[in-house]
């Protein structure tokens, strides 16, 4: 029998440790997003030893570092081999990459083997790998129907508070933190919080009865207080989660992300409209592709005022990391005939570039976004006018003459008067569908119906001065 020096027999006692100890940094490190020192770690550990006992679970972690990095490629020839070697979370993995490229065959088969493994086993398995492959049948009708539209960019920035990095014109209102609202002890566990530009009104999410997330909204009474949260009809839940609202400047026209039995496998966009005469909510319709894909699809806000819109997504596979779309939305929605164009690159995304119309100046689209919320005070927006021969006036430094400046000052002072008329009235109405009628609260909305009419007559009479000393 060959005998072991002691110092030889410690080596290899400790070597299964020393594998497990690899294993669990390598998980700390894209754990805490550092996809790349675990991958120097885990080829490392391959390298010494490319057939070891853990050479499955390090080539299943090589594949999600290259992942997180976007090697799509690359990383499944990885997860190929964990595969081989009998690793579940490779299926996993390579059925989220053929989920990704809309190869939904493989993906049924993939998850199918992933949850076989795992049940096998007696561990717990990923349930949205479940979800995913249930949803597969819409997903094939979805690719029916994919809208033609122009993505002018795409974004990576944290899942945490990817909503910052939405670029909104003012009177598209404002995405704020739970921590910026009336209301920060009821709404800790809000994703985020949309207020209108008047401040008026405010949805967010909140936790109802069934433990589900469900959309809430709350508005500023006469007095400046702020009404209850109230939550919105179960129509907007889908038997899921509802949340990441944002309301049109029309009051009536709300996008929301939700989860429920309508989506594609994860959180899709969905779009709703409100009922101007009761405030009743009708049946929202889901966005579909591009916008929706099989994985998670969050916020859409379209700012009237740029033309632009955006929305979030995590199709890109990097955890704790989100994709944002800037698209300009169309009119009416077209969808792509799949027998003159393959749908699968749109659906994709596979190139922004190819979505780009020729008429489409998208360098000039990407410095007008850039502006929105840069520069320096003296080249940031005073106001907003175009005169009928197409100038556009932002600032009162653009003004030709003093009769002008004047002019513009007294429109924009009416325009004031106009809009907290119009938003005091809607307060009230609210407060009508909220509280139900008195006849103080008629009068009210009876005088101020009047004032509005009356401001609104004011603020033409003036804009039409305005526009005569243009000429």
């Amino acid at each position: 029998m060959r005998k072991y020096g002691i110092t030889a027999l410690l080596a290899l006692l400790c070597m299964p440790q020393v594998h497990s100890d690899v294993i669990s940094e390598a998980r700390d490190l894209l754990d805490s997003g550092k996809s790349q020192e675990a991958l120097d770690l885990l080829l490392d550990e391959l390298e010494v030893d490319p057939d070891k006992p853990s050479a499955g679970n390090l080539n299943v972690l090589i594949g999600e570092a290259l992942i997180r990095q976007g090697d799509f490629n690359e990383a499944k020839g990885y997860l190929e081999v964990g595969k081989s070697r009998g690793v579940a979370d490779a299926s996993l993995w390579l059925g989220k990459l053929a989920l990704r490229n809309y190869d939904l065959s493989a993906a049924s088969s993939l998850y199918d083997n992933y949850i076989r493994m795992k049940t096998n086993a007696r561990k717990e398995y990923d349930r949205k790998a479940e979800a995913q492959r249930n949803a597969i049948p819409k997903v094939k009708e979805a690719l029916k129907r994919v809208e033609r539209v122009q993505i002018i960019d795409s974004i990576d920035v944290p899942a945490e508070d990817f909503f910052t990095h939405f670029r909104l014109s003012r009177s598209a209102g404002r995405l704020l933190t739970p921590e910026e609202t009336p209301f920060p002890e009821l709404i800790s566990e809000a994703d985020v919080v949309f207020m209108t530009e008047n401040g008026e009104s405010a949805f967010w999410n909140m936790t109802d009865s069934l433990g589900r997330k469900a959309i809430v909204e709350s508005i500023r009474l006469t007095d400046g207080s702020w009404h209850d949260p109230v939550f919105t009809p179960e129509i907007l839940n889908g038997g899921g989660n509802a949340s990441f609202p944002f309301m049109m400047p029309d009051g009536l026209t709300l996008y929301f992300a939700n989860d429920g039995e309508d989506s594609l496998g994860g959180y899709d966009i969905f779009v709703a409209s409100r009922d101007a005469s009761d405030g009743s909510w009708l049946s929202p319709q889901n966005m579909g592709m591009p916008y929706n894909s099989p994985f998670d699809d969050y916020m859409m806000a379209i700012d009237e005022a740029t033309g632009i819109g955006w929305w979030a997504t995590d199709r890109n596979l990097n955890p704790g990391h989100l994709t944002i779309f800037v698209f300009v939305p169309n009119e009416r929605r077209i969808n792509i005939d799949p027998e003159e164009t393959d749908p699968l690159p749109f659906a994709r995304i596979s190139d922004i570039s190819a979505t780009w119309e020729p008429e489409t100046d998208i360098e000039a689209l990407k410095e007008m976004i850039a502006s929105i919320d840069g520069g320096s005070d003296a080249d940031r927006e005073q106001f907003r006018f175009r005169f009928p021969d197409g100038t556009l006036a932002t600032r009162f430094d653009q003004l030709s003459s003093e009769e002008q400046v004047s002019a513009m000052r007294k429109y924009l002072e009416a325009e004031e008067s106009y809009n907290d008329s119009r938003g005091r009235l809607e307060a009230l109405r609210k407060d009508y569908h909220f509280n139900g009628s008195t006849a103080a609260l008629k009068l009210q909305i009876s005088d101020l119906e009047a004032l509005v009419l009356k401001n609104k007559k004011n603020l033409r009479r003036l804009k039409n001065e305005l526009i005569r000393t243009n000429n």
